[in-house]
């Protein structure tokens, strides 16, 4: 995932926030789904057969997890993250990538500027 899609995920994270704190789960929806969220766990619950407890138990930990990763990405971009340690939170391949990407994105626009 690149920083500039880190970046519009976050900006839209905040905004998403300060619409939902006034709000009750039945009304809260999640913008990658048409379903509100109070149907995508019933979604869940039907098909799983799981109680409402470990499914939001299971929906926080992947939450963190997604959003712990998402950090540690733009913390390595920005620099600000040692490779040591986004490796350990992201993996080696994950931090390939990220550098592949960014010395490709830095030889693009070393080339455009010579145009």
């Amino acid at each position: 995932m690149g920083f500039d899609k880190i970046e519009v995920l976050t900006r839209k994270t905040r905004q998403r926030h300060k619409q939902e704190e006034n709000m009750n789960i039945h009304q809260l929806t999640n913008p990658d789904s048409p379903l509100p969220i109070a149907d995508e766990l019933t979604f869940l619950k039907q098909q799983t057969g799981q109680d409402e407890a470990a499914i939001l138990v299971r929906a926080l930990h992947v939450g963190l997890d997604l959003l712990c990763r998402q950090l540690a990405e733009q913390l390595f971009i920005d620099g600000s993250f040692s490779r040591d340690k986004a490796v350990d939170v992201l993996g080696a391949d994950r931090i390939s990538e990220i550098e592949y990407a960014q010395k490709t994105l830095t030889k693009d626009i070393a080339q455009g500027l010579e145009l």
